[in-house]
């Protein structure tokens, strides 16, 4: 997520990266001008608050983005064993709620440009 989030700060001027989780993740280097990390740090209501204002998330857990798209927030969730089709947001055919599955079952194998063109295709609709 470190990296998604430093290359669309890098390569779209109109984005800003909230990072959240329940189980932190330590980087190795300071994050970029645009990247916030919020690990760690929000409750429920302040997560609900800056979803619902997101134009999207990004969660390598279906939770986080089935809450996104009950806010109506378009959402990307990387799977790593779970069906997509049977834990995606819903409804799973709507066009704001995509999913990538890691074929390994390691969401950290996802190619970096394969998870990008995704949010690319998610930040244009």
């Amino acid at each position: 997520m470190g990296e998604l989030g430093k290359r669309l700060v890098e390569e779209r001027s109109d984005v800003e990266v909230f990072l959240l989780g329940i189980v932190p993740y330590e980087f190795a280097e300071p994050l970029p001008e645009g990247v916030h990390d919020f690990q760690e740090t929000l409750g429920w209501s302040e997560v609900c608050s800056l979803l619902s204002e997101a134009d999207l998330a990004v969660a390598n857990d279906n939770g986080p983005s089935q809450l996104a798209g009950a806010l109506g927030c378009a959402n990307l969730t990387l799977y790593s064993y779970v069906s997509p089709e049977r834990r995606g947001s819903y409804p799973v055919s709507k066009v704001e709620n995509a999913a990538l599955l890691a074929e390994d079952g390691k969401v950290e194998r996802l190619e970096l440009d394969v998870v990008y063109e995704a949010v690319e295709k998610l930040l244009a609709l």
